[in-house]
């Protein structure tokens, strides 16, 4: 969708704030969802079925032991989540299901050991560097019943790194496909030492966001290097073989176009104790998951409401709270994920290669607005009406900033927008368009997510500020 407009301007949306489920409840009380919460901060609905999940009693009592179906919008071009072409929620949510990473995020948003025993230690060094200490859980292992130990981490900084110049800081001739390899870069190469679950490396310089590093640990022992890493992480397989997996959930069978299944990891060596959100923190009682990939809206509600699928778990949609949010057939779950909804500029445009042009974008658009027609209805008080967070810094930044009380951006002050608009050249002509003596009129484009309402509603409320 591309719309001219006065003042509009290039859009590409990533993955929504937030994940709606709706799960579907049977008549006698029961449902096929096992109402764990995943890693990565996305609500699932909880069922009441669990108990403890832990050691005592059996969780599985009223489970019907069957395959749990997943309705999803988008089907992932593969799952090599860290290879910079694919970058779909959809990865992530699947390899969470198989992969586990030293830490995970919970529900807030915060890191919980996943793997490791307990938080790692930081120590500063006289010279300035800094020596993270960790240990693993003992009795982890991969389904194939290799365990997972010390030495797994190192061998997955091995093949992270494979190839990369330190001296230099060159990723130039690194094998493995990554994204960035931020933190990475800063770890001497020499400095690993293995003791069976208890591992360190160090740091030429401290870095705050250590505990997002091997977020997801790759079962390296059948993988012989980068190269091979990046060929089975595409389908999840080696050799015809499934990849070994560390969490609830293993690699079955791929239909393109039609589905992905993923069955039950009998070896699972359960979920940290100290993660007070996973209810079910053994074996899963769900025999596998059968992602259906289903990508109109309404076809996702008619196969939940047919008992075609159990639950919907996806970027939220103005249907969702339209033909589910007031049945009470359904269970609908949403929490703040450590996502964000954010418009992308594209810089190569005159206009918004200009800072200042960005920044008077930012100062002008008003959030409260969006929040409150679009979002509210659907997630209620989840969040504060402003919303989170807020920055104008381009996507690829090694991180978000949250600028909201500090710079006023997304708050809709037009005086700071005009003002910064004036000291670039800007000037409104008799139309009331802003134009520049050089780059011309403030004309830009928009466009957003074809067929996705949230996105196109949203993109219009917020060009309506900026006309």
């Amino acid at each position: 969708m591309v719309r001219d407009k006065r003042f509009g301007w290039r859009l590409l949306a990533a993955t929504g704030a937030f994940a709606m489920v709706a799960t579907a409840c049977s008549s006698d009380g029961g449902s096929s969802d096992d109402g764990a919460s995943d890693d990565d901060g996305q609500a699932t609905a909880d069922d009441g079925e669990a108990d403890d999940g832990g050691d005592g009693g059996d969780y599985c009592a009223d489970s019907s032991d069957s395959m749990v179906r997943w309705a999803h919008e988008q089907e992932p071009p593969d799952l090599h989540l860290d290879d910079p072409a694919n970058n779909l929620s959809i990865s992530s949510w699947i390899q969470q299901a198989m992969l586990e990473g030293l830490y995970g995020v919970s529900a807030t948003t915060e890191f919980v050991p996943e793997l490791l025993a307990e938080e790692g230690e930081v120590v500063e060094n006289d010279d300035g560097t800094v020596t993270i200490n960790m240990t693993l859980r003992d009795g982890i292992q991969w389904s194939d019943g290799e365990p997972i130990t010390g030495q797994t981490i190192q061998d997955n900084f091995d093949l992270l790194m494979e190839g990369y110049d330190f001296e230099n800081d060159d990723a130039t001739d690194a094998v493995y496909a990554l994204s960035s390899r931020q933190g990475y870069d800063l770890v001497d190469p020499d400095s690993w030492e293995v003791d069976g679950q208890n591992f360190s490396f160090t740091m030429e310089t401290f870095f705050a966001g250590w505990p997002a590093m091997f977020g997801r640990v790759l079962p390296t022992h059948v993988l012989a290097d980068g190269a091979a890493a990046n060929d089975a992480l595409r389908e999840f397989q080696v050799d015809g073989e499934a990849l070994p997996a560390s969490g609830p959930f293993q690699f079955s069978e791929w239909q393109r176009g039609v589905s992905m299944t993923l069955s039950r990891n009998d070896e699972y060596h359960g979920a940290n104790e100290v993660n007070d959100e996973i209810q079910n923190g053994g074996v899963a009682c769900a025999s596998g998951v059968q992602i259906n990939f289903v990508t109109d809206t309404d076809a996702q509600i008619n196969a939940l409401r047919a008992g075609e699928a159990d639950f919907i778990f996806t970027q939220p949609q103005v249907q969702f709270g339209e033909g589910l949010a007031d049945d009470d057939q359904f269970t609908l779950a949403s929490e703040a994920g450590p996502v964000f909804e954010h418009w992308s500029l594209n810089t190569n445009n005159a206009h918004l290669n200009d800072p200042n042009v960005r920044e008077a974008l930012a100062y002008a658009m008003d959030k409260s607005v969006v929040m409150e027609s679009l979002y509210a209805p659907l997630f209620g008080d989840t969040l504060p009406v402003e919303g989170l967070g807020s920055t104008y810094w381009l996507s690829n930044s090694p991180n978000y900033s949250n600028l909201q009380g500090e710079a006023g951006y997304g708050q809709g002050d037009v005086d700071s927008s005009n003002a910064l608009l004036e000291e670039s050249g800007y000037s409104q002509n008799g139309d009331g368009v802003w134009e520049h003596p050089e780059r011309g009129p403030l004309t830009l484009r928009v466009s957003t997510t074809g067929g996705n309402q949230l996105r196109e509603l949203q993109q219009q409320l917020l060009q309506s500020q900026l006309n």
